[in-house]
């Protein structure tokens, strides 16, 4: 059989940098890697976490998967490799210039790429006058925007809560996208009995109510209207994973990981309306840590696993190191939420919790190096 070629792949090289950038994000807080603190010249240990993972790590993630899809999803044809070529090296032009650079270059690169991930994105979805994908575009445009106001160091609060909600709404887009149709696509691969079609009154609801709740939450973080919205939208974006019957589906691993990523949103929302209520209670870090760790950490690696399976052929081959991978993601969330909610020994929880995290990306990287390090081969079985 001929060995699929990554090569032209958008995915294949943003998917290596982000797992690159998310392994060495938690590993430079290790004690191992203290000789490395000198050289980060000027970020805070907030500061560095929220670059990692907001314009770090989810966004080449974000970009190899939307330059993949998006000619799929238009009907056009894939990116120029100039276009793919300049968007990494703006990437990594943002990364290095954070670590090693004049504090704020970073930020300001980061959000440089960023618009011209939004600008790329536009292209596709306007020219071929994809309605559907306009809501994308928005998002980005949003996401973009507040790796501005970051590099401006404008109200550190206010943009934290944009990015957020602008990563969460694009997690719920693309997870709506990405769940029903592997799941249906399983099913029919293994002749089982397909599940009913999302119902759109549903689809619909819940999108309008984590729409309400996410801008509300930015406005007015601490409002009684917030904490309604908040628990509404948990309802509704469990009641929409319930549709898609991942519990009722014996799934291969890297699909069941993609319906419990998702969970994780709804429990975003109820922990938040939960920490407006109850502060005491509920750290505002419980339901932060719901989405970043717990939705995007279990989706990312599994919206990567698939979409490398999917090009090799092997869209539903089973790997004992992927099936770990996403399993210890979802432990690292469990202990990162449980140790906000039982804050005895908060550091002992942490330190399990980011350890967990390099597990799962150290494994991810074991599962997958071929296609992501070494052009044309196939994925680990």
């Amino acid at each position: 059989m001929t060995r699929p070629s990554y090569g032209k792949q958008p995915f294949r090289s943003f998917f290596a940098v982000a797992a690159l950038d998310a392994i060495f994000g938690a590993a430079i807080w290790t004690p191992a890697l203290s000789w490395a603190q000198p050289w980060l010249t000027g970020p805070s240990a907030g500061d560095w976490h929220r670059q990692v993972l907001l314009y770090g790590t989810f966004p080449a993630m974000l970009a190899g998967f939307l330059l993949t899809a998006l000619p799929r999803w238009t009907g056009q044809a894939g990116p120029r490799k100039a276009v793919s070529k300049l968007l990494l090296a703006l990437w990594v032009a943002a990364r290095g210039s954070y670590v090693l650079g004049p504090h704020g270059s970073g930020p300001a690169i980061a959000a440089v790429f960023l618009f011209a991930l939004t600008l790329t994105t536009a292209g596709y979805v306007i020219s071929s006058r994809d309605r559907r994908n306009y809501k994308i575009v928005l998002l980005l445009f949003g996401f973009s925007a507040s790796a501005a106001m970051t590099a401006a160091s404008y109200q550190v609060g206010l943009t934290s809560r944009l990015s957020l909600a602008a990563m969460t709404g694009l997690l719920m887009v693309v997870g709506g996208r990405v769940i029903p149709a592997l799941t249906a696509a399983y099913l029919c691969n293994s002749g089982a009995q397909p599940v009913s079609a999302p119902v759109a009154v549903v689809e619909k609801a819940s999108a309008a109510a984590a729409t309400l709740a996410l801008i509300f939450w930015i406005a007015m973080p601490d409002g009684q209207v917030t904490a309604v919205a908040c628990a509404v939208g948990a309802l509704l974006q469990l009641a929409r994973a319930t549709q898609w019957r991942g519990w009722q589906i014996r799934l291969p691993a890297a699909v069941a990981a993609l319906h419990v990523g998702y969970c994780w949103i709804g429990l975003g929302f109820a922990l938040l309306a939960l920490h407006i209520l109850v502060p005491s209670h509920v750290s505002t870090a419980a339901p932060v840590h719901a989405w970043t760790v717990g939705a995007f950490g279990t989706m990312s690696l599994a919206i990567m696993g698939s979409m490398i399976r999917k090009h090799s052929g092997l869209a539903f081959a089973r790997s004992i190191r992927a099936t770990a991978a996403y399993a210890a993601m979802t432990c690292a969330a469990v202990v990162r939420v449980g140790g906000e909610l039982l804050p005895s020994n908060t550091s002992m929880w942490l330190g399990w919790s980011g350890g967990l995290w390099l597990v799962a990306f150290l494994l991810f990287i074991a599962a997958f190096h071929q296609p992501l390090l070494v052009c044309g081969c196939q994925p680990d079985r």
